[in-house]
C-alpha cells in the first residue's frame, strides 16, 4: 500500500467512514464546501487507482500504478481504457479544474470566492462519477479501502 493510500485510509477511518460518497454529502450537509471539493479529487486518485488495478489485473503489472502522479493521468486512464464514458470524463475534469482553481492560486491576489450554490453543483458532480466508477467494478476491491494482511498479520492468524 502506497503512503497516499494509506492517508486516504486513516482519513476515513478518522471519519469512521468507509465510503467517500458518504463522506461529501456530509461535507454537503456541513457545508464544508473546500474540503468536498478538495476530498473530491482525493477519492478520484483513490477510487479511480483501485478501479484501474481491478481493470488490468493480471495484465499490467501492479507497479506501474506507482508511476501515476496525478489526478489528470488517472481520469484520462479511466476514460482511454473504456472505464468511464465522455459525460463521467467531462464532470471528473470539471471537478478537478474547480478544486485546482481553489488551491492553486498567485499570492498577490486574494483565494478565490467559494460560492456556496456552485461548491454544492461541484461536490455533486463528484459524487454522481464516484458512484458510476463504483458501478463499473461490481465487485471491487479496493485496496484504500480494504487493505491486505502484511505477511505478520497472516502469520499471526494462523496460529
Amino acid at each position: 500500500m502506497s503512503m497516499y493510500d494509506f492517508l486516504v485510509l486513516l482519513l476515513l477511518r478518522y471519519w469512521e467512514i468507509s465510503d467517500p460518497i458518504q463522506v461529501l454529502r456530509k461535507c454537503i450537509k456541513d457545508k464544508k464546501w473546500f474540503e468536498g471539493i478538495v476530498l473530491s479529487t482525493t477519492f478520484f486518485e483513490g477510487v479511480g487507482t483501485g478501479v484501474l488495478k481491478a481493470h488490468f489485473q493480471n495484465r499490467i503489472d501492479a507497479k506501474k500504478f506507482e508511476r501515476i502522479r496525478s489526478v489528470e493521468q488517472i481520469i484520462v486512464l479511466l476514460h482511454a481504457s473504456g472505464i468511464i464514458k465522455e459525460p463521467t470524463y467531462s464532470k471528473m475534469v470539471e471537478v478537478n479544474k474547480f478544486r485546482n482553481s481553489m488551491v492553486h492560486f498567485e499570492l498577490s491576489t486574494p483565494q478565490p470566492q467559494l460560492e456556496p450554490k456552485e461548491a454544492k453543483r461541484i461536490i455533486q458532480k463528484a459524487i454522481s462519477c464516484l458512484g458510476i466508477l463504483y458501478k463499473k467494478q461490481t465487485p471491487m476491491r479496493l485496496e484504500f479501502l480494504s487493505p491486505k494482511p502484511n505477511d505478520e498479520e497472516k502469520r499471526n492468524s494462523l496460529s
